[in-house]
């Protein structure tokens, strides 16, 4: 499927002795044609075809059908459904934390929040303090990963050259989606810790300096299908 260069070689020879060695002197095996704008594929393949079937001629075939670019193509097409697929993963997870982290970083601090509330400072006011707060934490994050993403992307550029054999690979990262991946990523944070920062934000302060209320639990539908199915038949 893929050569061995340490047993793979190309070896160059004059025309006519090769010709005459295997009999095709003014004749090819082999013929590649480039298509100028407009031109219809499936047609100059049906003239090529009718034109080299009395030489030997076993069929045309266009670009997408030839096995190079089929390969690469595949390659191609899987990096983009992997560039789609764990982003979203990726974001989920991170919303998940920040929520998690936030709502604990609030919970410490219900006393400051309601000092601060007493002193005449809004919801909006404190919930922009914690929207700032993550945010600063995204932005040093989206700094490294821009930095890490252009790194990574020109080492795989160098990869993809040296294993399909091309002969130059230029990595460019355009400004739009420096943009659209910051402010994606920035949206995701806020909205990932929009609950915690809203719901401690409308706390009124008597109620903020009071000790945060022991959680209600309750059986999830798992845990309710799970003791009905384990439960002992009377009749058993």
């Amino acid at each position: 499927m893929f050569p061995d260069y340490k047993r793979y070689g190309v070896m160059w020879m004059a025309r006519k002795p090769l010709a005459s060695a295997y009999d095709m002197s003014g004749a090819f095996n082999n013929v590649s044609l480039t298509l100028t704008q407009g031109a219809n594929e499936q047609d100059v393949i049906d003239r090529l075809d009718d034109i080299l079937k009395d030489y030997g001629g076993i069929g045309a075939y266009a670009r997408k059908d030839q096995l190079s670019n089929r390969f690469l193509s595949e390659e191609l097409k899987q990096q983009k459904t992997i560039a789609t697929i764990f982003p979203i993963i990726f974001f989920g997870v991170a919303a998940f934390l920040l929520n998690v982290v936030v709502s604990r970083l609030i919970s410490l601090q219900r006393e400051q929040i309601a000092g601060l509330k007493a002193f005449g400072y809004s919801d909006f006011d404190v919930g922009l303090h914690y929207t700032k707060l993550v945010l600063m934490i995204v932005s040093l994050g989206i700094v490294i990963g821009i930095v890490a993403g252009i790194k990574m992307g020109q080492g795989m550029s160098n990869i993809y050259m040296t294993l399909y054999s091309l002969p130059f690979m230029t990595y460019v990262l355009k400004p739009q989606v420096i943009v659209t991946a910051a402010l994606i990523s920035m949206s995701v944070a806020v909205l990932g810790t929009l609950y915690a920062v809203r719901s401690t934000a409308r706390l009124p302060p008597a109620q903020a300096m009071r000790p945060e209320p022991p959680a209600i639990y309750h059986s999830t539908l798992v845990e309710k299908l799970a003791c009905n199915t384990g439960s002992p038949n009377p009749h058993a």
